[in-house]
């Protein structure tokens, strides 16, 4: 629903992307919380060979989606007044190399602890299905995840559209918007 009004500063959807990290930190507690109190069934794990060529490039767009909403760090800066100008690239700097990578680089590798070689590629089909509420709590939370990105990456691409198509300025917001997601 968000996505379908037309809001003008983006840093309204800082509730969105603070949203998005807190159910990433729910996640990463979650996995943190198996891997203590998991029952060790000897899960072999092994040095991570490829299956396939193609399987190496179909992971590209899944490590490139971890940082596609860094993209409106620039219209954010914009919209910032003046005096917070100068910490943006500190801001810039700790959330991308200090807080995002280790979350996402640790993450993976506690799912694989956690699993063994028996990890799926799809943590939702990994946990579809399962008694244990605190594999729910995780599918709720990477469902989540995914749902708050998708205001932060429509938005600007339809201002943006918006902007350098002039015909487009006076279409209906959540015809555009939807167009975009079809």
């Amino acid at each position: 629903p968000i996505c379908l009004v037309h809001i003008l500063p983006l840093s309204i959807l800082r509730y969105v992307s603070a949203g998005s990290l807190v159910c990433t930190l729910i996640l990463f507690a979650t996995l943190v919380y198996m891997i203590l109190t998991a029952e060790t069934d000897a899960t072999t794990v092994s040095f991570w060979r490829p299956q396939s060529l193609w399987s190496v490039v179909a992971s590209f767009p899944l490590v490139l989606s971890s940082y596609v909403g860094h993209f409106n760090i620039f219209k954010i800066d914009y919209e910032l007044k003046h005096r917070y100008h100068a910490d943006m690239n500190n801001i810039v700097h700790t959330s991308i190399w200090a807080v995002a990578t280790p979350l996402y680089i640790a993450s993976g590798i506690m799912g694989y602890l956690l699993y063994g070689d028996r990890v799926k590629s799809n943590l939702v089909q990994e946990w579809s299905g399962s008694s244990e509420w605190v594999l729910q709590v995780c599918l709720v939370a990477v469902i989540l995840i995914n749902i708050c990105k998708f205001p932060l990456l429509l938005i600007p691409l339809r201002e943006s559209l918006t902007e350098r198509i002039p015909a487009l300025k006076h279409a209906n917001t959540a015809f555009l918007t939807a167009s975009l997601l079809a």
